[in-house]
């Protein structure tokens, strides 16, 4: 008897639009200037701003593999902004 297993092909997660990356972008490069000397922040120092894993925060940052929408939501609060749909 064959065995039906089938794995789910539905996709999961939610990726920032154009306009959400500018946005989460400017308010960190605006972050980097105020709090930072306005050295880039590293990974390492974004893990401890935001919460988020080293490896989700690669995954957000490259726009290339969804994340869940708290993750998403997480890193927009660390720099005082609200994720919206347009996000």
């Amino acid at each position: 008897m064959a065995s039906f297993h089938q794995q789910s092909k539905r996709k999961r997660g939610v990726m920032l639009s154009p306009v959400g990356w500018q946005r989460l972008e400017a308010a960190q490069k605006q972050s980097e200037m105020e709090a930072n000397g306005g050295q880039a922040y590293t990974l390492e120092d974004l893990n401890e701003l935001t919460g988020l894993s080293i490896n989700t925060l690669t995954k957000v940052r490259r726009r290339q593999t969804p994340v869940d929408k708290r993750s998403l939501s997480d890193y927009f609060s660390a720099f005082n902004l609200t994720l919206t749909p347009k996000d």
